[in-house]
């Protein structure tokens, strides 16, 4: 694990945080031991990781799900809360001109995976992405946003102060029905200033 869990802990305590979320591609991967592949081609917002103050809380990651199966087989994350995101249902149909996924949540798409043959015997690791797209089909959510929205609510972060690496994710959230205000003085921006390097490092 490359978080210091305990002083990730210590930054919220000193900062009044219920909880943390990165959304820079390399502080996701610090929260949670995953390199999102959207890294590579320097696509924002693919991924996010919730680390909650309270341990009692799931640690949360929120991902594409093309990548389950890579979380599966070659580059596990610790965080035990997976949120897939796939796409909404229905995107281009006319009858649904007037409908907004920033505000009502869409239905999922579905994704069922990588590819596999009919009646094809698989090994106990082909097995093991299947039973990984199955645990998933039953909770995708459609948009990386709407995956994010979850997460707050799974660990209790949709009521309390947070912090993030970019304070626009704040301003969705808020847009998206989740409260920024709740415990008083709103969420904390962790931002890479040197007086505060601690914060940032957490």
């Amino acid at each position: 694990m490359h978080l210091n869990k305990e002083r990730a802990y210590d930054v919220m305590d000193r900062h009044g945080l219920k909880g943390l979320v990165a959304t820079v591609g390399i502080n996701v991967f610090y929260l949670s031991d995953h390199w999102p592949p959207g890294n590579d081609g320097g696509r924002p917002f693919s991924a996010y990781a919730v680390l909650p103050r309270n341990e009692d809380a799931p640690p949360t990651f929120v991902f594409s799900a093309t990548s389950i199966e890579r979380i599966a087989a070659l580059a596990p994350t610790w965080m035990p809360n997976l949120i897939a995101y796939s796409d909404y249902s229905g995107r281009t149909r006319m009858d649904r001109a007037g409908f907004d996924p920033a505000v009502v949540e869409p239905e999922a798409a579905p994704w069922n995976g990588w590819p596999v043959r009919q009646g094809a015997n698989l090994t106990e690791r082909e097995q093991s992405w299947v039973d990984a797209v199955e645990a998933q089909s039953g909770r995708m959510v459609a948009t990386p946003a709407w995956g994010l929205r979850r997460a707050l609510k799974d660990t209790g972060l949709d009521k309390g102060r947070v912090g993030t690496d970019d304070p626009r994710v704040l301003n969705w959230m808020a847009e998206m029905g989740v409260s920024r205000n709740r415990s008083g003085g709103g969420n904390k921006h962790l931002s890479r200033n040197p007086d505060d390097q601690d914060a940032a490092r957490a």
